[in-house]
């Protein structure tokens, strides 16, 4: 095993792994919550409302900029 120090007990690399299953099963259940949550329409028409303004925004300041 190469992530952890060699000089773990065998209970050592247990913990490593089981600290590890943990850390991936919390991320994985937060990703899930969060699809949840972006797929509702309403937060979708937000963000391409938003990503729209942000696009706008960038258009005109670089109509407006002048070259040096």
């Amino acid at each position: 095993m190469t992530t952890a120090p060699q000089l773990l007990a065998f209970g050592g690399v247990i913990v490593l792994g089981a600290i590890t299953a943990a850390w991936f099963f919390a991320v994985a259940s937060l990703v899930a919550a969060l699809r949840r949550l972006i797929s509702r329409s309403a937060v979708r028409r937000a963000a391409d409302g938003l990503s729209g303004v942000v696009l706008i925004g960038l258009g005109v300041r670089l109509a407006l900029t002048t070259a040096r």
